[in-house]
């Protein structure tokens, strides 16, 4: 009973929704998706992730892997700890699952 997955009663392995991620998995952000999210933090977050991309050199256009020292700083932006913004750019339909292979 406890082996099964929960997450298919739910709707939870949707990849558009962060509701099935969990501590230590990679935060990927829907760039496409931040496109049409309006928001007090929004033009902060697309800002930062702008500069994310130029540093890297990553202008792929449609996700973009966050790094721990990123995560810091978009929750300062939401005004959360670390440990929730993931939750909270799921909330704005921003969080990503990566693909599973």
């Amino acid at each position: 009973d406890q082996l099964l997955p929960t997450a298919h009663r739910d709707g939870g392995d949707d990849p558009s929704t962060g509701s099935t991620w969990s501590p230590g998995q990679k935060v990927v952000i829907d760039l496409v998706g931040l496109e049409g999210v309006s928001g007090p933090e929004v033009d902060l977050i697309r800002r930062y992730l702008g500069i994310i991309q130029v540093k890297r050199q990553d202008f792929n256009g449609r996700v973009l892997t966050i790094r721990g020292d990123d995560l810091q700083a978009l929750a300062a932006i939401l005004g959360t700890g670390v440990d929730d913004a993931p939750a909270r750019l799921a909330e704005m339909g921003l969080l990503r699952l990566p693909a599973t292979s």
